[in-house]
């Protein structure tokens, strides 16, 4: 299932979200955005740009 633009929306709006960008040289190289719902947490996003993919940026998030 794929969240619209309006559920990623809702979930950086709300209390429990996440939303973290990782920058190099001034620019963006990847985010990611979770949330939890007090029982249970979801990673709704996580994107690396292709120049930054496999430098392991999604592992310094966790």
């Amino acid at each position: 299932m794929t969240d619209t633009f309006d559920d990623l929306l809702s979930v950086i709006n709300s209390n429990a979200a996440l939303l973290t960008v990782g920058e190099s040289g001034g620019g963006i190289a990847g985010a990611v955005i979770a949330a939890i719902d007090g029982w249970q947490g979801n990673i709704y996003c996580l994107a690396v740009h292709p120049d930054h993919q496999r430098k392991g940026i999604p592992a310094a998030w966790f």
